[in-house]
Order: C-alpha cells, then structure tokens, then sequence
C-alpha cells in the first residue's frame, strides 16, 4: 500500500514540475523570409540530403525531373581522384570496310624478263635476245651442236671448168652434219659461237637489218636479221653474232681443197641475209637456237689444177646452218 502511494506522488510531481517550466519559457520556430540573405537562401534550396552510403542526392528541377549530370573531368586538382568515364549507351558503329582495289587484268611486268618477247620491239627486244642467249655460256648449260654447211650455187666462168664442177663440189663439202656435244657446267666458250668469246651474242641496233619476235606455242621465237656485209672482219657485225667465212678461210681452207691458186686480192667473201633465231619456252629460258650464214665466195682467176691447169673465175654461194638444241640448264 505503501509502494502505490509513493509512484502516486512520484506522479504528481512530474506533472507539477512540466506546467511549471510551460510557464517559465517559450518554444518557436523562425524560417527565413524571401528578403533574407540570398547565399542563405540558396543553401536552403540547394541543401543535399546525403543517404546512408554517403553519396549525395542531386536536387530536382523545377518540374520535379532529376537534370542530367555535367560530364566530369577526368581528374579533380583537389582530390586527385578520377572520375570514371560516362558509359556510351552504344558501341559506336565499327567503320565500313574499305573497298577491295580493283582486280588489275595483267600482274605488273617484272624488270628484264618478266615482259614477254612479243610485247617488246628494238633495242629493248635486242637486248632482251643478247641477255637471253648469253645464259647458255654464263650459265654453263649443257647442249648438243649440229653444224651444216651446203652448197647453194657453183659457177665457173671457163666452159671448160664445168667438168670440174662434181669435184670441186666432192673436194669442199661432205654435205654431213659435224656434232659437238658440252655436258651442263662445261665451259662452251669455243663451242657456241662466236667462238673464243665469253658471249653468245654482243649485237647493236647498228648491226642489224630488223629484228622480231612471235609466240610458238607456250613459248616465244626471236629472230635478228643481219646487215650484209663484204669480206668481213673482226670488228663487224658478225663477229658479235656468229662464226662465219673469211677470207683467210677462202685463201687457206677452200682454195686448197679444190686444188685452187689464186692471190688475196683476187678473192672476197660477201654475207647475205645471215641470221640468228633464238626460242624460249613460257619461262624465258632457251629452249632451241640457231643460226644461219649465206655466204658468196668469189675467187677470181683462179687457177684450178686436175690434170691440166685450168684458169677460171669461181663463185661459191655457201649455206652454213647450226643448230643448238637438248639444254639442260
């Protein structure tokens, strides 16, 4: 009984002791005007709650949209720390593939032979045929030589040399093939004419007539046609070709094989229609060569002896034809 009547009086008390401080003070709250201090008031409006997780809650427009976040700097002088990029809503469209050039309808021609004979004239065909035939002695390429020297024409002046005409003919000519044959890396250099020399052929656009070329197949034939020339010497144009008659060989060959005296004055060698026929297969590489010299020998007064002395004019038209062919490169 004791106990309720001290929380009775315990209550009384508390409630004397909270009218009494009602009277002694009095509780307000003052908010700021719109003449207040412009700073104050802007604080007020742009005041930021701050959630739990400490990031700040941007404020609304004035149509109650969130407005859209500045692009941040790559890094704050203050903080040191960098913001992290925006996001592209996209990838951005990979850029369209450049168009394939156009296919070209020929490969580029390549330097010294790429370009095919037939497409080339000249000096640039001259010397594709110089280059080309110059291989087979550089190379060492191994071939086979036929060589065949035939008598086109025989006219003697005296009538009565015409008896001698089936030896005279016997006593040059065999009318056989003469065949040499160079095994590949055998120096040809006294093979392939022009003999002795380190070059098949050494021709300028001075020493020829004309020069062509076609296709045969799945290769190509080149032809060079020779100047004509009388009684040719070491500098002409068939020393830088070919091998042919002079007329040393008139005077120390041929006059003796048919029993013929005559002076050097009295003898001349003139070349005719002479050429040089090269082919190559697609590759450019020689497949067949050969050459051809139409000669006249001409020894005048001439002394023939077959029993009897008989004196006479003599012309010989010579055909000497090689051919090179089988090369192993």
């Amino acid at each position: 009984m004791k106990k309720q009547i001290k929380c009775a009086a315990a209550a009384v008390l508390c409630a004397a002791m909270a009218a009494s401080l009602g009277g002694c003070f009095t509780i307000s709250v003052e908010f700021p005007s719109n003449t207040g201090n412009a700073d104050n008031m802007d604080e007020i409006l742009n005041y930021e709650q701050t959630p739990d997780d400490g990031t700040a809650v941007p404020e609304q427009t004035e149509n109650g949209a969130l407005p859209t976040a500045p692009d941040a700097p790559a890094q704050t002088e203050s903080s040191g720390v960098t913001a992290a990029p925006e996001t592209p809503t996209a990838a951005p469209a990979s850029p369209a593939a450049p168009a394939s050039p156009e296919t070209p309808t020929a490969a580029p021609a390549s330097p010294a032979a790429a370009q095919t004979p037939d497409t080339l004239s000249g000096q640039a065909l001259l010397t594709y045929f110089n280059d080309t035939v110059n291989t087979v002695k550089t190379q060492k390429a191994g071939f086979k030589k036929s060589k065949l020297t035939t008598i086109k024409d025989l006219q003697l002046s005296n009538s009565l040399a015409n008896t001698l005409v089936g030896f005279v003919k016997g006593a040059l000519l065999s009318e056989t093939e003469d065949i040499t044959e160079v095994k590949k890396g055998q120096s040809s250099d006294s093979v392939l004419s022009p003999s002795g020399k380190s070059y098949a052929s050494a021709l300028t656009m001075n020493d020829i007539k004309n020069i062509s070329a076609q296709k045969s197949g799945s290769g190509y034939v080149v032809t060079v046609n020779l100047k004509d020339e009388t009684n040719p010497s070491s500098s002409g144009q068939f020393s830088r070709c070919m091998d042919y008659m002079t007329v040393d060989d008139v005077e120390k060959v041929y006059a003796p094989k048919v029993g013929a005296t005559v002076a050097r004055d009295d003898i001349s060698v003139k070349l005719t229609n002479s050429y040089a026929k090269l082919t190559v297969d697609a590759n450019g590489r020689v497949t067949a060569y050969e050459t051809l010299v139409n000669g006249v020998l001409v020894m005048k007064n001439a002394s023939i002896k077959k029993g009897v002395t008989i004196k006479t004019d003599l012309d010989i038209t010579l055909s000497s034809t090689t051919k090179y062919s089988n090369f192993v490169f």
